[in-house]
């Protein structure tokens, strides 16, 4: 939907009120909350990135976060995709997915996407062979003779009013025989993020900070830290299934043993506890203090095991949709290209924002929300 600049500016006052509110966290955020993409754990969208993707930082759980990989590519074998001649690694991370994926097909050609500058240069080193491109992923258009698109712990970054139009895309651009499989973090109810939460709205020192996601109104705004819910399965079905043959959808919650709470913060540090942390200054140890408070909430919720390591729970929504041999509505098609260029259209409207907060220099301080 295009904005018209004036009417917005009028209702709310001002220009300075208008980037005052909301300047920051669209700049930072945009409609997706993540600024890369996540085959390992970065996300794929956004318009404006905040700090730069620590590779080596997400990298640090490989063969944990690797398990729902493997059981993705494995669920895709036994269900007869042994052998697709073109797959798309949907915001490939670091490649550690993409590397899973050369392995399990060795004949296939395989392309990597992600939106993070600092994530793609580490998967061309993890995986020389492979052509990277940097997209967003709600504007990325895969070669229409891709049998497989293979996402890993990227949706979720989505705000929910974009998550599934954006699969729904991806599934319609498939040709007949194609593939769409995910898998994405399940874990907003989880003793780990309901943490965030709890530190960042409620504690008096952080408080100032994300005061403006407790205002009237703003419980579901799009600039709010926290990821959204992942929709119900059901949902996904009704939303996918006129387009496929077949759609197939299961949780895992995986128990990983770690070795301590600190464990538990550096895990998240790189996914979900991010945006929570951009939103804080860098300076005068505000962030680390936020970690602190964090890991002691944590502490509460995972009790020591017997050898004094704490297990994490991390349940994952597992979803594969098998295109067949169904055509896709005109209508359908329409409708897509439609939602593609409102999106473009927001794009623009987030840049031009942007470029406003720096006019304004507003946030530079590091300070806290105004009153």
């Amino acid at each position: 939907m295009a904005l018209s600049r004036c009417s917005t500016f009028r209702r709310v006052g001002s220009i300075k009120a208008f980037v005052g509110r909301i300047a920051l966290p669209v700049a930072q955020y945009g409609t997706t909350i993540r600024m890369s993409s996540s085959s390992s754990s970065s996300s794929s969208t956004t318009a404006e990135k905040g700090d730069s993707w620590s590779p080596k930082e997400y990298l640090e759980f490989t063969d944990q976060r690797g398990r729902p990989i493997k059981d993705l590519i494995n669920f895709l074998y036994d269900n007869g995709v042994a052998s697709p001649k073109r797959i798309v690694d949907l915001g490939c991370g670091p490649g550690n997915s993409t590397e899973a994926l050369c392995e399990a097909f060795p004949t296939a050609q395989i392309s990597g996407m992600d939106s993070s500058k600092e994530m793609l240069e580490q998967a061309r080193q993890k995986n020389p062979g492979v052509d990277f491109v940097e997209d967003d992923i709600q504007m990325y258009a895969p070669d229409p003779e891709t049998d497989l698109l293979f996402s890993n712990a990227v949706f979720h970054w989505l705000r929910r009013h974009l998550r599934i139009e954006a699969i729904q895309r991806l599934v319609c651009g498939l040709k007949k025989g194609g593939v769409f499989a995910m898998q994405v973090p399940d874990n907003y109810h989880a003793a780990s993020h309901v943490a965030m939460r709890d530190v960042a709205y409620s504690h008096p020192a952080f408080a100032p900070y994300f005061r403006r996601f407790l205002k009237s109104g703003m419980e579901s705004s799009l600039f709010k830290p926290e990821l959204d819910r992942i929709e119900s399965s059901w949902k996904y079905y009704n939303q996918l299934i006129p387009y496929c043959e077949r759609v197939e959808l299961w949780h895992t919650s995986y128990r990983h043993v770690l070795n301590g709470h600190a464990d538990i913060v550096r895990w998240v540090r790189s996914t979900g506890l991010r945006p929570f942390l951009e939103l804080l200054p860098k300076t005068g140890g505000v962030r680390e203090d936020f970690e602190n408070h964090y890991q002691r909430q944590l502490e509460l919720k995972y009790p020591r095991l017997a050898d004094g390591k704490v297990m994490l729970t991390y349940p994952r929504m597992f979803l594969v949709a098998f295109r067949g041999d169904k055509d896709i509505p005109l209508p359908q098609i329409q409708k897509s290209q439609e939602r593609l260029a409102r999106y473009v259209d927001m794009r623009g409207f987030q840049r031009m924002i942007s470029s406003a907060r720096k006019r304004l220099e507003f946030g530079q301080k590091g300070g806290p929300d105004p009153e």
